[in-house]
């Protein structure tokens, strides 16, 4: 499953580390989010990037990766029944995401 969302920035996100402190997933999903590690930052060609991983109790496990581009926030959202199966799959398609029209 992939997701791509994008949201305004709201004025207390000025960049990457607002959100790396924020727990996004956890605002968004409630406290049944549990964050899995550490975030951490990735280029991808829409610039840099955080990436999160989560489980969540009904859904199991999803990575998210977040790109702010000036007053927007997109959030690429992946997960699968097996995550650890396509963790790497994940990694390879988030590298492709583009702003690029």
């Amino acid at each position: 499953n992939v997701n791509v969302v994008s949201v305004p920035k709201v004025d207390i996100v000025d960049d990457l580390g607002d959100l790396e402190t924020a727990a996004p997933a956890e605002v968004e999903f409630g406290t049944d989010a549990e964050q899995r590690g550490e975030p951490e930052r990735v280029e991808l060609p829409a610039g840099e990037a955080l990436r999160i991983e989560y489980d969540l109790a009904e859904a199991g496990a999803f990575v998210q990766y977040y790109v702010i581009d000036g007053s927007t926030i997109w959030t690429v959202t992946m997960n699968s029944g097996d995550f650890d199966a396509h963790e790497a799959l994940f990694d390879a398609m988030a590298a492709t995401f583009s702003l690029d029209g």
